[in-house]
């Protein structure tokens, strides 16, 4: 197995023992896709750092994980105990975050330890057909791994090189069992030649092979489409059909099927099949048989898993139904929104009277926030693009590290109506990001 190190610590001969690991632990226990969480030292927050069966740009919202979040991983780390769900009622109904992205699946969450100590959590998935049981060859294969990953993280971090990941996961091949001779390869070739129309997709939507009846189809060369992305290259497929339905299929390893709209008077199907490695596509060209001119849609074999463009929106608003207190909302908060943007404070308050009122914060001097009642009405208002309130310059003069060194960089607001209803405002240790907006070097 090659394991390419894309890593921002420790050395590249433990990732690669680490992958072997990993490798030995998803095929022992049998399971459609899994991830690796670390959990640094000195920070509570899991994060992850090694891919198996599923793809980055589907998971990464999850890159980061507070440890005090209501997620299998999370809860693992925190009771220092395997975590098992092999219901999806019961997923719904204590990790209703987690089952908008992976609906109808099993899955385990284990501690890694190191005399004692929490070093990362390993989880694994598996399809909704697994028995609503952990089976002893699975407990055995993660018991295995935990025992000999543990030991491995804690002699990295004694000698001062502790594995962490880069700025995104390390993503482990899928392993053929065999290679196949020349024979066979040529009749696979061959076989996909007859097809009207055949693709290979990888895990991140990437084009890796088109068959020249597929190039017909779509209208574009092969050589145009290998390394692209269906719906980036092609304009009528940028609505959500296609990506969503591809998601779906990456994080439900089911089939997928649908037609989409090509000509005036055709339409394509696709046929998507996935696997740990990727996704083959079949498509056939059909015609517009319906009285309205429009498609006459094939029944999905597995339904699209909508995440990308309100993703942070429901697992927020899902955090916010466990809430009861005030306190429990800027938690919920802040754990959301300080992993995923690297922030190291955060800032809750809501329009009250014509002013900003603080009503909840995680990380900031009380004293600096003491006296904030900022104008949201007249010449230092909230302005609709996220502009900086006045009155906030004159604070960071008197107060110019008040998040542990680091500069008010993040906000965003909350309008109810045409009405300002609340703010929340954040801390970043080297960079600035307006939430609704753009990145934004921080002011010298």
């Amino acid at each position: 197995m090659t394991v390419v190190v894309t890593a921002a610590s420790g050395s590249a001969q433990d990732w690669k023992e680490m992958g072997r690991h990993f490798h030995r632990l998803v095929t022992d226990a049998d399971a459609s896709s899994a991830m690796l969480f670390l959990l640094p030292l000195k920070e509570p927050v899991l994060q992850l750092s090694m891919l198996y069966g599923t793809s980055w740009s589907v998971l990464s919202s999850w890159a980061r994980i507070h440890v005090q979040e209501a997620l299998p991983a999370a809860e693992a780390a925190r009771e220092k105990r395997t975590v098992w769900v092999g219901d999806p009622q019961e997923l719904a109904l204590h990790y209703p975050r987690l089952a908008l992205m992976v609906p109808d699946h099993a899955l385990a969450a284990a501690p890694v330890l190191a005399d004692d100590v929490v070093r990362g959590v390993a989880c694994l998935l598996w399809p909704s057909s697994h028995p609503r049981h952990l089976g002893r060859e699975e407990a055995a294969a993660i018991d295995t791994f935990c025992h000999r990953a543990g030991p491995l993280l804690a002699r990295a971090a004694r000698r001062g090189r502790p594995l962490l990941p880069g700025t995104r996961p390390m993503t482990l091949p899928a392993e053929r069992s065999s290679p196949p001779d020349p024979a066979e390869a040529l009749a696979a070739h061959d076989y996909v030649v007859r097809l009207p129309g055949a693709m290979s997709l990888d895990l991140e939507g990437r084009i890796t092979f088109a068959g020249e009846a597929a190039s017909d189809l779509l209208g574009v060369r092969v050589a145009d489409l290998l390394g692209a992305r269906p719906w980036e290259l092609l304009p009528w497929l940028t609505g959500p059909d296609f990506e969503d339905r591809f998601r779906a299929a990456v994080i439900g390893h089911r089939p997928a099927r649908f037609t989409v709209a090509h000509t005036a008077d055709t339409c394509l199907s696709f046929e998507l099949y996935p696997d740990a490695s990727g996704i083959s596509v079949h498509m056939a060209a059909l015609p517009r048989a319906s009285s309205t001119g429009r498609c006459q849609h094939a029944a999905p074999l597995v339904e699209p898993t909508e995440i990308k463009p309100f993703q942070q929106l429901m697992h927020l608003a899902a955090g916010l139904t466990e809430t009861v207190r005030m306190s429990d909302v800027a938690d919920a908060v802040a754990h959301q929104f300080l992993p995923s943007f690297g922030a190291a404070g955060l800032i809750l308050m809501t329009a009250s009277e014509g002013r900003l009122r603080v009503v909840g914060h995680r990380g900031y001097d009380t004293a600096f926030l003491s006296t904030w009642r900022l104008p949201v009405d007249g010449d230092q208002r909230l302005g609709r693009t996220g502009a900086p309130v006045g009155g906030v310059v004159q604070r960071a003069r008197r107060y110019p590290r008040p998040c542990g060194g680091h500069r008010i960089r993040l906000r965003t607001r909350y309008v109810r109506g045409a009405r300002p209803a609340g703010s929340v405002r954040g801390g970043l240790p080297r960079r600035g990001l307006s939430v609704f907006g753009r990145l934004e070097p921080p002011r010298r």
